[in-house]
């Protein structure tokens, strides 16, 4: 996943600095552009579910693959958080950005000797997954990282209405340079519930329309 990612987190660094050029994903035969500048939206462009999660977390925060930051600012104001993702340049950039705690790691190599009350997946994260048993890797070793009464946040596209999870291969392309195809995994969140019950985990939906749902996942 992570060499595959590299095109992208190269846009962004670029794009953070001035060198702007099209950025695209081909999916299917089909080629698809990424607005490359949804990354950088201010406070005042999150949508109300980003903003309903944000008003829901507490105690000490893990968000997982932040990106460039863009709830850093109204986060920060409020609770201790510790910013992770596994590039490099889009660390430079949010370090650049907003000055905070954030830091190149991987979640799966994250010690779980550090408990956090409350772990954040904004931008639809869980799909990085890719798979169904990598989805689950993913979920148990969050799990490890929670306190005993602490949450898992995060927004679900609202992509698989009718089928249990929906699995696609992309392939970037940035300056006429065409990627590694990775797989993106889109949960129904019905299934996704099937998942978390299979891992003793309780996961409740707090909010959903037709494009997005808010869930928040517990430990049994």
């Amino acid at each position: 996943m992570k060499k595959s990612m590299d095109l992208i987190w190269q846009a962004l660094h670029d794009y953070y600095y001035g060198e702007i050029f099209p950025f695209i994903f081909e999916i299917g035969g089909n080629q698809y552009g990424e607005d490359i500048a949804r990354w950088f939206r201010s406070i005042d462009e999150l949508s109300n579910i980003e903003n309903r999660m944000i008003s829901m977390c507490h105690g000490d925060i893990l968000d997982v693959w932040c990106g460039t930051g863009n709830y850093i600012p109204k986060l920060d104001k409020m609770w201790k958080v510790l910013w992770i993702d596994i590039s490099p340049k889009i660390i430079e950039v949010a370090k650049a950005m907003w000055r905070k705690n954030c830091i190149v790691w991987d979640i799966f190599t994250l010690k779980d000797d550090k408990k956090f009350d409350t772990i954040t997946m904004f931008k639809n994260n869980l799909w990085i997954g890719g798979t169904v048993d990598w989805t689950k890797k993913l979920l148990k070793k969050v799990e490890k990282l929670l306190k005993l009464n602490g949450q898992i946040l995060l927004i679900l596209s609202g992509r698989a209405k009718d089928e249990d999870y929906l699995q696609t291969e992309i392939t970037p392309i940035y300056r006429w340079i065409v990627g590694e195809t990775f797989k993106r995994i889109t949960f129904n969140k019905r299934y996704l519930k099937k998942l978390c019950d299979e891992l003793w985990l309780n996961l409740k939906v707090l909010s959903s329309n037709r494009y997005y749902s808010f869930v928040k996942i517990t430990k049994k």
